[in-house]
């Protein structure tokens, strides 16, 4: 396998600091079966169902022996569960990601399988894909360096004293870094600098892209896409997408009309920089932006107000401007969101119904970002920070 790198300028998602990647020569790795591969993958459980927290959650409780380190990761942007919770990925600062093993056995004193350079700029999204075979383990990467990348962690070659995993597939189809990643069912949907959403099938091996949808946020740059897709569902190909970015609006495009815009609301003061949806509920949406709330919308509403505007999850004094992004996600059947907060290492959880803080518990630091995972057995939450993640889950 050739690996080719081109020289990029590197800035973070806040447009600080930057540096020149030179290029380098290409080199032929030899790939074997990686650390990855080799864990026994046994997942996670916490004993706390979805169901358990019908009658409201009180707090959350860190998973004894759950704390997990990567000191190349000197800032987490993105964090994924592997499905059914045995792996979880995290990417950020410095084109850094990480693979770390959950459950009883997980990664030994909290250090990951694998930790390697993905990209020549900071990595904006890393995901496992949504749908593979259990003994597979496929991850997709995007980056400031323009690229998206599929990774096949099973198998890893050795590049003097660092590990690499095989590249399977890479596109450059944007013009500009790539803030946001998402896939469902196989279908890939990007956005970043250029101010295009570009929605990419993967097929095997290969990636192609299959549309752009340009001017979304009117030519301003995307912070954020993500599929609508409800739980249990994630086989099957997405049909609508949101994103938003620095135009403070949020749009809902069609996949089936090649990703145009079908609504269009303006979403916050500042811009926008992360949209999810509700898993449970095709309607809800969460956007959480520069503004001092986060706030929930009811996309079938014909008004321009929001269902909730959540507050208090962070210490910034009214009247000033919240500097760094946080990612809030829902958690228990959609019913609660978890955010993280600007000085302080609260986390907060909402009540999705009411838009009620309910929880306001101390974090061992101040998270950057946070995603939940949850079946049958178990409600996992994570909240990385600058270099360590802590596994959480929520109590009656």
């Amino acid at each position: 396998l050739l690996l080719e790198a081109e020289e990029v300028e590197e800035a973070s998602p806040d447009g600080s600091g930057s540096r020149s990647a030179r290029a380098e020569e290409p080199e032929i790795l030899f790939f074997d079966d990686s650390s990855v591969k080799k864990y026994c993958c046994e997942a996670v459980r916490t004993g706390t169902k979805a169901k358990d927290l019908a009658q409201g959650v009180s707090s959350l409780a860190p998973l004894q022996n759950m704390e997990f380190r990567d000191s190349n990761l000197k800032r987490i942007y993105s964090m994924s569960f592997k499905p059914g919770a045995s792996l979880l990925a995290a990417a950020g600062h410095g084109g850094f990601a990480s693979i770390f093993g959950l459950g009883s056995s997980g990664s030994e004193d909290g250090e990951p399988l694998m930790s390697w350079k993905a990209h020549q700029g900071w990595v904006g999204e890393v995901q496992f894909l949504s749908s593979q075979d259990a003994s597979s383990n496929l991850v997709l990467t995007a980056s400031n360096d323009r690229s998206v990348v599929l990774w096949d962690v099973n198998c890893a070659a050795e590049r003097g004293r660092k590990t690499t995993p095989k590249k399977v597939s890479e596109v450059c189809d944007h013009t500009g870094g790539i803030f946001s990643l998402h896939e469902v069912g196989g279908l890939v949907a990007t956005g970043g600098k250029d101010g295009d959403v570009i929605l990419t099938q993967i097929t095997g091996t290969e990636m192609k892209k299959v549309s752009e949808v340009s001017a979304v946020q009117e030519g301003h740059v995307i912070k954020c896409v993500q599929f609508n897709a409800k739980a249990g569902e994630l086989k099957n190909k997405p049909t609508t997408f949101a994103s938003c970015g620095m135009n403070n609006g949020v749009t809902i495009g069609d996949v089936r009309s090649g990703g145009s815009v079908v609504q269009r609301f303006d979403a916050a003061n500042h811009c926008v920089n992360f949209v999810q949806w509700s898993q449970y509920s095709e309607n809800l949406l969460l956007s959480s932006s520069f503004d001092h709330d986060i706030k929930v919308w009811d996309v079938r509403a014909t008004s321009a107000k929001p269902l909730h505007s959540l507050l208090g999850h962070h210490r910034v004094p009214q009247g000033q401007r919240i500097k760094q992004m946080h990612r809030a996600c829902f958690f228990a059947s959609g019913r609660y969101i978890l955010t993280t907060g600007e000085k302080t290492d609260e986390l907060s959880v909402y009540e999705v119904e009411t838009g009620k803080a309910v929880s306001r518990g101390e974090a061992e630091f101040q998270g950057t970002a946070v995603v939940a995972y949850e079946d049958e057995d178990s409600v996992v939450l994570a909240v990385g920070a600058n270099q360590a993640i802590t596994l959480y889950t929520p109590c009656v």
